[in-house]
């Protein structure tokens, strides 16, 4: 029996090797593949928050986004700004988001991660 969730929280996932050009490795969680297993066990109006700090990473999964289909109709769509949500932009249809995502998204506390209070505090090497 399938179990379905209200919602999928992904944060920083590791971004796939490119080369530069369509050489995209596919050893990488967030492919076309796995995103259409999350929308097989979503609940009906359920959420996927994708949270990263790698721009062009995150461009490029709003295209794959965009792209994914079933029965003819869109697989996900895009929620509305909020005040915790300011939208970056929207490529192919799909909005990418600044900021850190709030409470209407599922985020319950807002918590920081060991580098994150290690680079706050100056303990960081430029290189």
């Amino acid at each position: 029996m399938l179990t379905l969730s209200a919602q999928v929280m992904i944060n920083f996932p590791e971004p796939p090797l490119w080369s530069g050009a369509d050489g995209e490795s596919r050893l990488h969680l967030l492919t076309p593949e796995f995103l259409m297993l999350v929308h097989k066990v979503l609940k009906p109006n359920g959420s996927i928050t994708i949270f990263s700090d790698n721009l062009p990473y995150t461009k490029a999964l709003a295209k794959t986004f965009s792209a994914l289909k079933a029965d003819g109709q869109q697989c996900f769509e895009t929620h509305a700004p909020s005040k915790s949500r300011v939208l970056h932009q929207e490529i192919e249809g799909v909005a990418v988001f600044e900021g850190t995502p709030g409470q209407e998204c599922g985020h319950k506390a807002p918590s920081t991660s060991y580098f994150d209070r290690l680079w706050s505090n100056g303990k960081h090497t430029k290189r």
